[in-house]
């Protein structure tokens, strides 16, 4: 199986919600992951598929 393959297996069950606020601002909650792990490694994905820059980080802004 190609890693692509398995990575969207590991994620298939996540679903996301979208709001907007008035300054323009985006929220996107994410949920449905099966460990903290996994809840990492998808946002270092999506960080890096948005050419977010968190150089000097120890790791991608902070899920809460």
């Amino acid at each position: 199986m190609s890693k692509d393959k398995k990575f969207t297996n590991r994620f298939k069950d996540v679903t996301a919600i979208s709001f907007t606020s008035k300054d323009e601002g985006l929220l996107i909650n994410f949920h449905g992951f099966i460990s903290e792990e996994d809840k990492h490694e998808f946002t270092e994905y999506l960080f890096r598929k948005i050419n977010m820059s968190y150089h000097g980080m120890e790791h991608p802004p902070t899920l809460h």
